[in-house]
């Protein structure tokens, strides 16, 4: 077993030893440790102290058939995004000769710290993993033990490899595409502040308004991924003034919610909203009118990623890409030129 010492977990997490050494010793609650520091800690202690065997046998495996089993994490499979995600990550291993155990942490930290623990006890040969806590020290203690990489959201300030969609660029497109249609009072309905995405769609949307060089009111509405989020901040948009005539989506459940409000308000798109939206589904062409969109280009994520990883099992190649894939807009009848 690794022993580390109280001085060597102090300097990783950046709390002291006096509080590290209550909550191992059982006496958090006793000195009032918020229940987000016992977790980080005890994670820690779990991932540094656990046996982890050597997988340099992966590659042994592979050329003897043995099926090999790479772990996948994503925050709610039943969002269509990432159900579509993990189905592109899913085929490609199937078709490179490996199995997939998929975890669902529920867009909840605290879950995602449990599952890390039951990858370590599961001896997986690696781990993608699309992270929902905002604290890549965790992440990085686990990477101590096993391959793995980071997809869709990522940690700017860390060495943690990753590929994404540049979300820059596509709120960048999105918000061009609104104001070259004259549109200039427009809402922008947004994830969790949290969010690598939600921070650079927002950057690549204000970056558009700076560089159209008009006069442009945006305003910046919700917090979740949610379908309620796009409904509440669609009723709600009857309160601004002035009233925004398109909606930037950032997403294809904010976006559900939006048609649901704009029916509900006995409006329609593109005449009263005009409407674009982050993720692509083929059912968005089926819709009234058909959604213009921005595209992530998910398969040549989940095949990228899949590969470097094989590469990294069957050769103990280090993996160390940070890789920002371009999105591609999709037009279609939901914009309306003013």
């Amino acid at each position: 077993m690794t022993k580390i010492s109280l001085s060597e977990m102090s300097k990783m997490l950046g709390f002291s030893k006096t509080t590290i050494s209550r909550v191992l010793n059982g006496k958090a609650e006793e000195y009032r440790i918020s229940l987000e520091t016992q977790e980080l800690i005890n994670l820690a202690y779990a991932l540094i102290n656990e046996d982890v065997k050597n997988t340099r046998n992966d590659a042994q495996q592979l050329r003897n058939n043995v099926d090999i089993n790479i772990g996948l994490v994503v925050p709610f499979i039943s969002n269509p995004f990432f159900a579509n995600l993990a189905e592109a990550i899913i085929s490609e291993a199937q078709e490179n000769g490996l199995s997939v155990t998929t975890f669902d942490s529920q867009e909840n930290p605290s879950m995602e710290q449990r599952i890390m623990k039951e990858v370590l006890s599961r001896n997986l040969s690696g781990l993608i993993i699309v992270p929902v806590t905002s604290r890549p020290v965790e992440i990085e203690m686990l990477q101590k033990h096993m391959p793995l990489i980071l997809v869709d959201r990522y940690f700017k300030q860390s060495k943690i490899p990753y590929i994404a969609c540049n979300n820059y660029e596509g709120g960048y497109i999105a918000m061009m595409h609104l104001l070259k249609a004259n549109h200039r009072n427009i809402l922008c309905i947004e994830g969790p502040q949290t969010s690598i995405t939600t921070k650079e769609r927002e950057r690549g949307a204000k970056a558009a308004v700076r560089d159209f060089g008009k006069d442009c009111t945006l305003y910046l509405r919700g917090g979740e991924f949610s379908v309620r989020n796009g409904y509440l901040q669609t009723r709600l948009s009857k309160t601004l003034n002035p009233r925004p005539s398109a909606i930037f989506s950032m997403s294809s459940t904010i976006l559900l919610g939006c048609i649901k409000a704009i029916r509900e308000m006995g409006l329609s798109i593109p005449h009263d909203f005009s409407l674009i939206t982050y993720d692509n589904h083929v059912y968005f062409d089926y819709l009234n009118p058909p959604i213009s969109r921005i595209a992530q280009p998910l398969y040549e994520i989940g095949r990228t990623a899949v590969k470097i990883m094989k590469d990294c099992i069957v050769n103990n190649k280090p993996i160390k890409s940070q890789i920002l894939l371009s999105p591609k807009v999709i037009l279609r009848e939901s914009i309306k030129e003013i």
